[in-house]
């Protein structure tokens, strides 16, 4: 299923309400606009749109492709720390009521580990550590501390 053949409905299961992230039309003058949080985003040019409101329809955009599997690099970038939990839960909601796509979640913010299944931690394009995020998170934790050792030594 692609975005032109999704409904409304369909889209507003896929991106359900998080926070300000529901996902929706509104019927105005006969014709449907595109909202999420409740701001009207497809009679605006595209120009005028802030980066976190151009983040939001491109999360959207990929969730409603339905495609198999997701690579999310950076998803939260532009967005403001409020906005960022709303659509790392909103994604993982997504992701959780549709057992058939594989995330593929790019971050270099550690709080973003608590919403993985599993981890990866890379050095210099080489995979240095795998497994679960809370292990990869420990992992990392020590890193930081080994490092910060140093400088102070």
């Amino acid at each position: 299923m692609g975005l032109q053949e999704i409904s409304w409905q369909r889209l507003d299961v896929l991106l359900p309400t998080s926070d300000d992230w529901s996902l929706g039309y509104t019927s105005i003058s006969g014709g449907e606009d595109f909202c999420i949080g409740g701001q009207r985003l497809n009679v605006r040019s595209v120009q005028t749109l802030s980066g976190g409101q151009k983040q939001r329809v491109a999360i959207a955009g990929a969730i409603a492709e339905a495609s198999k599997v997701l690579l999310l690099d950076e998803l939260t970038t532009f967005l403001d720390e409020t906005d960022q939990l709303g659509v790392i839960k909103a994604v993982r909601n997504s992701l959780d009521s549709s057992k058939e796509v594989t995330a593929l979640w790019v971050t270099h913010r550690l709080e973003e580990l608590e919403y993985a299944d599993g981890a990866v931690y890379m050095e210099d394009g080489r995979v240095v550590k795998h497994g679960d995020a809370k292990t990869i998170l420990e992992f990392i934790k020590g890193r930081q501390s080994a490092y910060i050792k140093q400088i102070n030594s």
